[in-house]
């Protein structure tokens, strides 16, 4: 029997089994009728998207003006109504989203995990899978955000947010690809807010590292006619984020084979090169200084003419952008050599540790505790980056509703581009340094400069090469959907229901780099080119500017020289002289062009017993894509290095086609049982799918020398395939109060790892040289199984209901365990943790409401988790346990207005990272954020 009739065999056995405990058990409850997003009718009848709701002694004591609390009932109640294992994050008023960050909201759901970007929630990971695998939609449909699947919350304002609901069960009438999760972020409908209203504000927000304040305002305007069939919302905002960060990385412990080095390197100090040891690549410290700003646009209109019509639109339209300067001072132990015949480099003493040589890879013999050497690369880099989001989305449909038969046709459209600009300078010296590691081998590093090196002197670094890109990315989604219900009537089946979703979806993108070497800065900038120094270079004097910071990290170098584009291109005669002397060129080798064709066809039935006690839905979809990939392949035999050691250009060879398609049958169950007026119990078992990341799709190839890493793509991947079990028990306390626990089970096939093989190339150095390097050559494959399991638990809890002089207090938190797998990210290599799965995470958090104040502080936790990202040499990146302190504090001046103060990693908590063995790999310092807001609604 295959996976898929055994799956189906499951679900239809646990529906007659329910059923028929149902019918055994059948008792009065009241029920309330609540419309679903998901019907094409206006107002759902009874049945199984409209379980029992809150009884109505309960709905009578729940009095509470808009605030937090008032989002945690409207969050109960959505999960309460919702037909899948569901949690939610509700608004607490029209334009009163709770949090000044979507992703940082979500982490106070059960399950889900948030990845921060410079202090600052991004991405989010569901139940132990990348943030990949979460299908993200705005009012049921897919959004894209430019980058690929996984979707940047940066992007989207908050402002504007209604709910969110993170469904983690899903329905045959979901649109699939969210294997962990999908989140839909559902805008407030004009006729659903059902009055005329304004409401905005005003904020500055501070960061204390930064030392600098900046704006946030919006405002949304909400209109409904007399009759009640007409209504528009219209929203915009506007935000600006000045921000500093401080971060000390590391990039792994990279293998060096004594006799491989260019010029070979004794280690050990030996008197051979016979030798092979492990040590820390290079230590880069960065001051990163940025700006982020956001501007955000929404419309949603509704006509309502009758109960028989209604037609409505929406729309959406942000731009996100994101530039910093980064100064950085790069000590690079991989590259240890003279600048010039006849000078000193090598090493000059070491400390070998041998105890976990198991732990180290490419055959070494031991880890360089301790390095001091001569010839050591040392840079004065610098380098900024410009980065713009632009997503815009919408759709437009008609509601038809002919007695019993119900019917929704919407096209949909959402589109993203991302397009940025980033560059990197390489002045650097040969520096004579040391590095310990007084705090052990997870405390950050310590370098010693001597012998006379002054590494602040300017006449000491050599200009080697500017390295500029442009990248562009455009990922678009046109498509639509037609949903038919028919109310079957008051008997076991409430519903039947079928549709179809269409969707094109394209991903452009592509870089092109412009390398100005630095003979071409001497003919430019009429400057001495000295061809017997570092294969050829000017004095990078002119150009480096010193800078001190005062970061609060261990053993951080407080000055150093950075680069200064100004005084480059001002010497080179502009920046647009540069440009024509050094056009860029783009890297068609690198190009992804992809395009998946998506048909998806469904059935659903959804069925309760009389007193919807029982309810449920029972359902199999029908995916069938298309997949074209299109690009260039690359001639691996014209590799070439730029100045600076790190840039590689990769001549492209023939255009490349390849095309490929799959169907997958997916079968799902959905089941609620009232064991009493409060107690509910879920069931849900499906099989769900999640296609491979675009960059895993194309047939181009890109190769980084600096890290020997060549790595190719596979158009012919597979997609994740899991089949899926829930069980959850949902208690609803008097005073809107709630409790939940839910297991979840997940068998997940085709998961893809790297295949690897040794490929040994000639690289051409920018003085016309070559060298043999052997890369690591990556490649994805369909390989492992992997099963995850874990259990989730959360509460929110008023506590007055033990007592009355507690009113206004309340508590709420979540805590969630998962279970998975170590897998190898490579084919035959070690087992690693899934990346961006923390064993363990919780949110506790107390509110307080009463007498127009509001105040609340919540803590978050995650536990230690492998990264995925950065895994230059084979001993992966792990972000160490982090917890982070936010909170706010409000008072409604008036019935109109409310002032409020919210802060953000208050205990100014800093991110750590180490590798595979416990090696510290990075330290990042974000510092504290303070806002200070009115905000008024007529």
């Amino acid at each position: 029997m295959t996976k898929t009739a055994s799956l189906l065999a499951t679900v239809g056995l646990g529906a007659l089994m329910i059923a028929g405990l149902a019918g055994a058990r059948e008792q009065p409850a009241p029920s309330t009728a609540v419309s679903s997003a998901d019907d094409a009718s206006p107002q759902a009848p009874t049945g199984p998207h409209t379980p029992v709701s809150a009884p109505a002694d309960e709905l009578s004591e729940v009095v509470v003006t808009a605030g937090f609390r008032e989002s945690l009932v409207r969050a109960a109640n959505i999960k309460r109504n919702e037909a899948t294992v569901s949690d939610v994050i509700a608004a607490e008023d029209i334009g009163k989203y709770p949090d000044v960050n979507i992703a940082e909201s979500l982490q106070r759901v059960t399950g889900v995990q948030i990845t921060r970007s410079r202090g600052t929630g991004s991405t989010i990971s569901v139940r132990g899978l990348s943030p990949s695998f979460v299908n993200t939609e705005l009012n049921g449909r897919q959004i894209v955000s430019g980058g690929g699947r996984t979707f940047d919350f940066l992007s989207l304002s908050p402002d504007f947010v209604g709910s969110v609901v993170v469904q983690k069960s899903p329905t045959a009438s979901d649109i699939e690809g969210g294997l962990s999760a999908t989140v839909d972020v559902r805008t407030a409908r004009p006729l659903d807010v059902g009055k005329t209203t304004v409401a905005g504000r005003v904020e500055g927000v501070y960061n204390d590292l930064r030392k600098q304040a900046s704006p946030r305002v919006s405002a949304i305007g909400n209109y409904v006619n007399s009759d009640d069939t007409f209504g528009i919302s219209l929203g915009g905002g506007y935000e600006k984020l000045k921000n500093r960060s401080y971060f000390q990385q590391s990039y792994g412990a990279e293998t060096g084979v004594e006799s491989g080095k260019s010029p070979p390197v004794d280690y050990n100090r030996d008197g051979d090169f016979n030798d092979a040891y492990a040590f820390d690549h290079a230590q880069s410290y960065f001051v990163t200084t940025g700006v982020r700003e956001r501007y955000s646009s929404i419309v949603n209109v509704q006509w309502r003419p009758s109960d028989a019509v209604e037609v409505y639109g929406d729309g959406l339209w942000t731009r996100f952008e994101d530039s910093a300067d980064q100064w950085d001072a790069a000590t690079r132990f991989t590259n240890i050599a003279p600048a010039s015949a006849g000078q000193k480099y090598g090493v000059v003493s070491s400390t070998i540790d041998t105890n976990f040589v198991n732990q180290l890879l490419g055959g070494a013999q031991g880890f360089l505790t301790t390095l001091d050497a001569d010839g050591v690369d040392y840079r004065a880099d610098r380098q900024p980056y410009d980065r713009r989001d632009t997503i815009s989305s919408g759709a437009v449909g008609i509601k038809l509703n002919n007695g019993r038969l119900h019917t929704n046709l919407e096209g949909q459209f959402s589109r993203g581009v991302l397009s940025s600009f980033d560059a990197q300078a390489s002045a650097f010296s040969r520096a004579s340094v040391g590095i310990t590691r007084p705090d052990g081998y997870g405390g950050q590093a310590d370098l010693t400069f001597d012998r006379g090196y002054n590494p602040l002197d300017p006449n000491g670094f050599a200009f080697l090469t500017v390295s500029r890109r442009l990248n562009y990315s455009a990922d678009r989604i046109a498509g639509g959907k037609l949903d038919i219900v028919f109310d079957v009537g008051d008997g076991f089946i409430k519903k039947l229901k079928a549709g179809t979703y269409y969707s094109d979806r394209q991903l452009f993108s592509t870089y092109a780099p412009s390398n100005v070497d630095a003979a071409t800065a001497a003919r430019l900038g009429n400057y001495t080119f000295q061809p017997g120094v570092e294969g050829g270079s000017i004095s990078s004097a002119p150009f480096l500017t010193r800078v001190s910071s005062n970061a609060d990290i261990p053993h951080w170098l407080g000055s150093y020289l950075t680069f200064d584009y100004d005084k480059f291109y001002k010497a080179l005669g502009g920046e647009a002289a540069v440009t024509q002397a050094v056009p860029y060129e783009e890297q068609l080798g690198s190009r992804l062009d992809i395009t998946e064709r998506t048909i998806a066809p469904y059935v659903q039935v959804d069925f309760s017993d009389s007193q919807d006690r029982f309810s449920g839905n029972i359902g199999v979809r029908y995916v069938r894509t298309r997949l074209t990939s299109q690009g260039y392949g690359a001639n691996l035999d014209g590799l070439t290095f730029s100045g600076d050691g790190v840039t590689t250009i990769v001549p492209p060879a023939g255009a490349l086609t390849e095309k490929s398609h799959y169907g997958y049958v997916l079968p799902s169950l959905n089941l609620k049982y009232n064991l009493t007026d409060r107690l509910a119990a879920r069931f849900a078992a499906a099989r769900v799918l999640a296609r491979p990341d675009f960059s895993q799709l194309g047939v181009g190839i890109s190769v980084n020398a600096n890290v020997l890493n060549i790595t190719s793509a596979n158009p012919n991947l597979k997609p994740y395939v899991s089949n899926q079990f829930d069980l959850s028990f949902e208690y609803y306390l008097p005073q809107s109060g709630l409790i939940s626990l839910a297991f979840f089970y997940k068998n997940v096939d085709n998961f893809i790892v790297n295949g690897q093989v040794l490929d040994t190339r000639v690289v051409t150095r920018s003085d016309g040289s070559t060298v043999p390097l052997t890369f690591r050559r990556n490649a994805p494959i369909n390989l492992e199984t992997v099963k995850i399991k874990g259990v989730e638990f959360g509460y929110q809890v008023p506590l007055e209901l033990i007592t009355h002089f507690n009113s206004g207090l309340g508590l709420f938190g979540n805590a969630t365990y998962i279970d998975a797998p170590e897998v190898p990210a490579e084919e035959n290599g070690l087992p690693f943790p899934l990346p961006g799965v923390s064993k363990y995470s919780y949110n506790v958090g107390a509110y307080f409401e009463k007498w127009g104040v509001g105040a609340r502080a919540y803590y978050n936790w995650r536990d230690k988790y492998e990264t995925g990202q950065d895994n230059y040499f084979g001993d992966r990146e792990f972000q160490i346990a982090y917890g982070q302190l936010d909170g706010s504090i409000s008072y409604d001046v008036t019935k109109f207005a409310t002032v409020s103060f919210d802060f953000e990693n208050i205990l100014n908590r800093a991110q750590k990272q180490v590798n595979n063995f416990g090696l510290a790999r990075a330290w990042l310092e974000n510092g504290r954020q303070f806002t200070l807001g009115l905000r008024a609604r007529f």
